[in-house]
């Protein structure tokens, strides 16, 4: 991936660091985080992994964001309201640090999922 640096929406990082998905693209918007925080393609089972890492890269940089917290009642009707008040505090958008080697470990996609589930519960689709 590039090494150029990226601005990342609010909700996208606040998605990382609170754990709850609010970023306004949905989970595309947390994906995209992830990869380029991590500098490669992140797969589904890998997310929680991943997410522990950047959060920790994340509050390093902007320590400030460690106490947010989502509201328990926060639905589809009040996430923009909430988004847009954390982007008056903090900044609409954020650079987000690459995760070093001792911050991200990277490990095969495909033995990661063995770890997780039995091989024979494994499936591989290619796309033609």
């Amino acid at each position: 991936m590039g090494k150029q640096e990226q601005r990342f929406h609010i909700g996208d990082v606040l998605s990382i660091v609170a754990d709850r998905l609010v970023s306004r693209d949905g989970f595309h918007g947390l994906e995209r985080a992830l990869d380029y925080m991590a500098d490669e393609h992140i797969f589904t089972h890998q997310i929680p992994r991943v997410m522990l890492e950047a959060r920790a890269a994340i509050v390093a940089v902007y320590p400030s964001l460690a106490e947010v917290v989502v509201p328990d009642d926060i639905d589809e009707s009040t996430v923009h309201d909430w988004l847009h008040e954390q982007a008056r505090r903090y900044g609409e958008f954020l650079r987000l640090p690459r995760m070093s080697v001792d911050q991200h470990e990277r490990i095969d996609p495909y033995s990661e999922a063995i770890e997780k589930k039995h091989a024979s519960q494994i499936r591989t689709v290619r796309a033609s």
